[in-house]
């Protein structure tokens, strides 16, 4: 029986210690990010996301919760990627407000 992948709504974008670029589209690649790539283990934030996003990875947690922490983590470790600028809305996993939703 094969292990069914979770995805967070909104991937997030963070740098390895080297400075290469990665997409983190859900718990099981945060949990794996923070074990193999995030130099900074101590952390506050590290020890919650590593805990939250195991959990999640695992169908037993909070799936957004686990972004937010994996997010907190990296802004604690320098690791987070700069967002695009201009917007770029094909990077987010999001849909579009309908045309009848805008004021």
């Amino acid at each position: 029986m094969s292990k069914l992948a979770t995805y967070w709504s909104i991937p997030v974008h963070v740098l390895t210690a080297n400075g290469d670029a990665v997409t983190i589209e859900g718990p099981e690649e945060a949990a794996d990010f923070l074990r193999d790539h995030c130099h900074k283990k101590e952390g506050r934030h590290y020890l919650s996301a590593s805990g939250l996003c195991a959990e999640a990875a695992a169908h037993n947690g909070k799936l957004e919760v686990s972004r937010e922490a994996f997010i907190s983590a990296m802004l604690e470790a320098g690791l987070m990627q700069p967002a695009p600028r201009g917007g770029d809305a094909k990077a987010m996993r999001t849909t579009a407000p309908s045309a009848g939703s805008l004021a």
